[in-house]
């Protein structure tokens, strides 16, 4: 779940206006956009198994539908996207400036049907569009200016400086700033906080992330409208582990050290920053069977030796996950806040039983009756090993509680 101000729960409440995002890196899709009468459905995953077990690597999903009537998504390769939903939970009044202007981080910008054509707190920008402007829009400390037939400049919101200047945009991009005129946007992606400007209104929007994702696009060239249902990142696992020769990872290493490098193979970020069970222990040489795993099943490898699951938060880094325990709230269908609610309760594990095949011995940690059993971990490996003096599974000895 997560966290979002009051003001954003008493506005859900109150019906407030709220707006989609879905943030490409060049190019954003939101309410005109998408087909409400379908809308966006969001799957934050945990447990995927029947019975809860640990080591699994779901990946969360998004599905929704673009229009696409003029024909304009045809040649848009879309990607990497991050996705978010808003709610307003402020409006003031405010009186517009030339043709459109708004107050980022850094400075205030107004924008004219004449020269100049751009002024940044009062001043006129060194370097000036070379057309009118419409609209504006701003967001990763840059701010984009807009006129007619596609054309745009883009600025350094902290400087003034130019970054680019008159040209075409991606056609998706072009029909949307037509929609756009006469009004400014800015995005702080720090706060998630969205102010539009308009004639007469600031209206404040407040944003929760659900998730960055990858958008395959169809071969739709004919279609009105495209649908997509999109997984997170953690399908940029979906590969065959690369050998250390192949990669230059170096060996031995620890869990922690190979889980980092795993991010960095693929290009995400890993939220992993502090220790977690089993997170110093050493793996001597390259394991036998990353020769034939997928690095996904090698980040379940390690999530299972952790005593979590793997997945990816809503800001787009791998985290290993586990439940808390919760002895005060319990949401059911009639009683939730953010999203459907999961409602899990076992005892807590008091036997751990660690298994390299399906008839070997196994080492065993605590003498409790609920136990759990982890078969074929290559980390986690007792061949040759005596249970009463050398037992893995020493290590998680404070495992948590399987009860939330």
């Amino acid at each position: 779940m997560y966290s979002a101000s009051s003001a954003f729960h008493n506005a859900i409440a109150n019906d407030e206006h709220q707006i989609a995002l879905l943030i490409f890196n060049d190019s954003l899709f939101t309410n005109s956009d998408i087909d409400v009468t379908r809308g966006i459905e969001f799957h934050d995953y945990f447990n995927l198994e029947e019975n809860m077990s640990i080591g699994q690597t779901p990946s969360n999903e998004i599905s929704f539908t673009l229009f696409n009537d003029d024909g304009h998504l045809n040649n848009y390769n879309f990607g990497e996207f991050e996705a978010l939903l808003g709610v307003r939970i402020g409006k003031s009044s405010y009186k517009q400036q030339g043709t459109a202007s708004m107050t980022t981080k850094y400075a205030s910008y107004v924008g004219n049907a004449s020269y100049p054509f751009l002024t940044r707190n009062g001043v006129p920008v060194s370097a000036q569009p070379n057309f009118a402007v419409n609209s504006m829009a701003s967001t990763d400390d840059k701010v984009y200016v807009f006129g007619s037939n596609g054309r745009y400049a883009v600025y350094d919101d902290k400087t003034g400086a130019n970054i680019t200047n008159s040209t075409p945009v991606d056609s998706s991009m072009g029909t949307k700033s037509s929609e756009w005129d006469g009004r400014g946007y800015y995005y702080n992606k720090e706060t998630r906080i969205m102010f539009v400007y308009t004639d007469g209104s600031r209206e404040r929007y407040e944003f929760v992330p659900l998730g960055k994702f990858s958008a395959v696009r169809p071969d739709v060239p004919d279609q009105i409208t495209i649908d997509f249902t999109c997984n997170d990142f953690m399908t940029k696992f979906d590969i065959d582990m690369p050998s250390a020769e192949e990669t230059g990872m170096e060996f031995p290493t620890t869990l922690k050290k190979l889980l980092k490098d795993c991010c960095t193979l693929v290009g995400v970020e890993c939220g992993v920053t502090g220790d977690f069970i089993n997170s110093s222990l050493e793996v001597e040489k390259e394991p036998e069977a990353f020769k034939t795993a997928t690095m996904r099943e090698v980040i379940g490898w390690i999530a299972e030796a952790a005593g979590s699951n793997a997945g990816f938060d809503r800001d787009g880094k791998l985290q290993l996950k586990w439940l808390k325990t919760s002895s005060s709230q319990h949401y059911d269908e009639h009683n939730y806040t953010d999203f459907s609610p999961s409602w899990y309760k076992t005892k807590p594990i008091d036997r751990l039983l660690n298994r390299d095949t399906e008839n070997s011995a196994d080492d065993v940690t605590g003498s409790g009756s609920n136990g759990y059993l982890i078969q074929d971990n290559p980390f986690l490996r007792v061949e040759g090993k005596e249970p009463e003096t050398d037992r893995p599974w020493e290590k998680i000895k404070d495992w948590p509680p399987l009860t939330t």
